[in-house]
């Protein structure tokens, strides 16, 4: 269902800053808000123990079934197509929670979709972690060590996520701690969060403090796509969001994205997609 605006985008609140953990109950009722196209400003990680669930994410169908981690980053838009006595625990947190490093390594990472299949310690050992989590205080407490304690947990939860996807997706070369692939990693992470702001390989160079060729050089060396690439395929995904999910104009989406030409922008998601942005917007109906 297509908003008329834009995409509907929920926070977490200042109820539970930086952090929520809830239960999945096979006997809890879907929610209104999970059933329509929505997306966070925070990241969702769910640890699903048994049950089925679909879920349609960036207009790529997921399907969670058994012991499953999932994860999606703040942005993507998600909506729950069905659930079949699902249980799990669902967990919700910003980036100040977990310490920097893990934090841009995750967003790194969140180039692929993150979806793994648990074995029984695994999905003992996520349990564990979740519940300590969910006991917590909130990160507004006075107290400098419990605020480390809160962060360090988090941070171990998040970092071992990373570890486990990379045990099993061998392909992936992002391996923390050395130095090229650590710039490869603050890349990523910046363009997501920059790219209708920045458009130039020399703005991210600038921004990361280094040469425009030893940037474009170590991205490519490390994911086989230029800056020029990336910067592209956050854009395109973007266009391909609002054109899914809203009911925006072409010319609407076209200033939203940056775009001084509809044309321009035309010409652009066809290079990217294969589509004209009509045709897309036909298929994806």
């Amino acid at each position: 269902m297509k908003t008329s605006a834009d995409i509907m985008l929920y926070t977490l609140g200042k109820a539970n800053p930086g952090v929520k953990v809830e239960k999945i109950w096979k006997e809890t009722p879907v929610t209104a808000e999970s059933l329509q196209p929505h997306r966070h400003d925070y990241y969702t990680c769910i640890i699903h123990e048994r049950g089925e669930v679909d879920v349609l994410l960036d207009s790529t169908l997921v399907h969670l079934r058994g012991a499953t981690l999932f994860v999606s980053y703040p942005g993507q838009v998600h909506q729950v197509l069905s659930s079949v006595n699902s249980e799990g625990i669902y967990i919700s947190f910003d980036d100040q929670m977990i310490g920097q490093e893990v934090c841009v390594a995750l967003k790194s990472l969140l180039s692929v979709s993150v979806q793994l299949d648990l074995d029984v310690e695994q999905l003992t050992w996520y349990k564990s972690i979740a519940k300590s989590i969910a006991k917590l205080p909130g990160r507004e407490t006075l107290d400098p060590l419990q605020r480390d304690v809160n962060r360090s947990l988090i941070t171990a939860f998040v970092a071992q996520i990373f570890i486990d996807f990379k045990k099993e997706k061998k392909s992936v070369s992002l391996i923390m701690g050395m130095r090229s692939e650590k710039l490869t990693r603050n890349f990523l992470a910046t363009v997501r969060k920059k790219f209708l702001t920045y458009r130039r390989p020399a703005d991210y160079a600038k921004l990361l403090t280094v040469s425009v060729s030893h940037l474009n050089d170590t991205v490519r060396h490390n994911t086989g796509w230029s800056v020029s690439k990336h910067i592209q395929n956050e854009l395109n995904t973007e266009a391909q969001r609002l054109l899914c999910y809203t009911e925006l104009s072409i010319k609407e989406i076209s200033f939203k994205l940056g775009f001084s030409d509809q044309k321009y922008f035309s010409r652009f998601f066809l290079k990217e997609s294969g589509l004209t942005p009509m045709v897309y917007r036909k298929k994806r109906a």
